[in-house]
């Protein structure tokens, strides 16, 4: 993987494949570098070591999590066996997170939903002018409903054949 690669030039006392690297230390080096710069668009190899501002909705939506409480490295380690599979799929949910595409399913009045891929659950955002929601994900229709108080019935699908997880899981 690229972001491995690059990883691995800026950090290498960090050997991401020897057993000895913990996943914690990988997470706390692309922490502190996040932290050095504002949170933008990558603009070279080294820029897509930071981590996102949506990492952790990101990491719940692509792990089936219903709530992004936990954060990110919590869930990625919940979701592997070791240190090594988990620095693994840290970089592979970054490298999707950076190569990802937006569909939009579904409008209203003042909100779009929109997924990625496959996974369970989806992402609502509302026009820049609307302060009530910037972008956030759902993991169901559930707690769209819940949390937004706009009942799902309002929006039109306007892509054919979606069909949105109606429960929460988990």
């Amino acid at each position: 993987m690229a972001l491995e690669h690059t990883f691995a030039s800026k950090w290498p006392q960090l050997a991401l494949d020897d057993s000895a690297t913990k996943f914690d230390d990988v997470v706390q080096c692309l922490v502190e570098h996040s932290n050095q710069q504002d949170i933008g668009a990558p603009e070279d190899a080294d820029e897509f070591l930071r981590l996102p501002q949506g990492i952790n909705d990101w990491v719940a939506y692509r792990l089936h999590y219903f709530e992004t409480t936990p954060g990110f490295a919590r869930m990625i380690k919940e979701s592997s066996n070791d240190d090594i599979s988990s620095i693994r799929l840290l970089f592979s949910l970054l490298e999707d997170y950076y190569h990802r595409r937006k569909r939009v399913v579904a409008t209203g009045s003042d909100h779009a939903i929109a997924v990625y891929t496959d996974d369970p659950g989806f992402f609502a955002f509302s026009p820049p002018d609307n302060e009530s929601l910037r972008k956030a994900f759902f993991p169901s229709v559930e707690s769209f409903e819940l949390r937004m108080r706009i009942d799902w019935n309002t929006l039109v699908v306007v892509e054919p054949g979606w069909k949105p997880t109606r429960q929460l899981i988990g």
